[in-house]
This record gives structure tokens, C-alpha cells and sequence, in this order.
């Protein structure tokens, strides 16, 4: 029986330099090369599709695609404050695994397949958001009455 890859061990095999998600500035480069690496691949399903998709298919791609072109910011500004232990990086590697999945079931889609994946995705980078850990809970400062 052959042994399955890990969430981890799969991001490392299909994203060029995978960081990983222990510092904050890997879990940001991390962010990047995901989104770049997806992007990249619905850029040439775009291409490969060029005339093929109906309106509404190519629209939903186009916005997928600008969807990969910047961050997220609630879901990086977790990350920036977040204690991630092996838990929570388990979490976000399947969260981007997902992703990643996805893109490569859209590189191999015909049109009237494409549209029931690119549906997919919102639900993907909505989950993937929701795998960042909220920030901690900060008490406001007392303020002093003024006298």
C-alpha cells in the first residue's frame, strides 16, 4: 500500500520554495506563492479556454484569478499575530492544499466543467480564512477620567 503525502509534503512537492507556516514571514511567503502558483495555473486554463467559455464562465475565472493577485488582508493579518503550532499549520496547509487541488482540477477541465469548479474556489479561500487563528483577545487600556 502506498503511503498518501501529507497536506505539508504535498505543498512542497507542487509549490516551488515552500516556506511552510512556523515564523510569520514564511507563513507570508507561504500566502504568496499559493496564491501565485493558483493564479498561475488559471491563467493558462484561461488561456487554453481562450473563446470556449460562456460570459458568465470567463467572468467568474477573470475574478478568481484577480482573487489570486492579493492578499487577503483579514486572513495575513491573523497570520501576523498568530502563535501557529503544529495544529493550526496542519489546518492551513489543507486549507491550501485545497487550493491547489483545485487548480490542478481546472487545468484539466473542459469548459462546461469549468464553471462547477470555479465555484469551488470561493467556498476554498473562504475556509482558508477561516483556518487563520483569530487574534487574541486585547483588554482596552483604562483611560483615566479627565479632571
Amino acid at each position: 500500500m502506498a503511503k498518501t503525502m501529507s497536506d505539508i509534503e504535498y505543498l512542497q512537492a507542487q509549490i516551488p520554495d515552500f516556506k511552510g507556516y512556523l515564523d510569520e514571514i514564511s507563513r507570508h511567503q507561504t500566502d504568496q506563492r499559493v496564491r501565485a502558483w493558483v493564479g498561475s495555473t488559471l491563467a493558462d486554463v484561461q488561456q487554453r479556454l481562450a473563446g470556449k467559455l460562456e460570459p458568465d464562465a470567463a467572468k467568474a475565472l477573470e475574478a478568481t484569478i484577480f482573487r489570486c493577485q492579493f492578499p487577503d488582508q483579514i486572513f495575513t493579518t491573523r497570520l501576523d499575530v498568530a502563535d501557529v503550532d503544529a495544529d493550526v499549520a496542519r489546518g492551513l496547509a489543507q486549507a491550501d492544499r485545497a487550493l491547489v487541488e483545485l487548480a490542478n482540477r481546472a487545468s484539466l477541465a473542459d469548459a462546461p466543467e469549468l464553471p462547477a469548479i470555479l465555484s469551488e474556489f470561493s467556498v476554498a479561500f473562504d475556509r482558508r480564512r477561516q483556518r487563520a487563528p483569530q487574534p487574541p483577545e486585547v483588554e482596552p487600556e483604562a483611560v483615566p477620567p479627565i479632571s
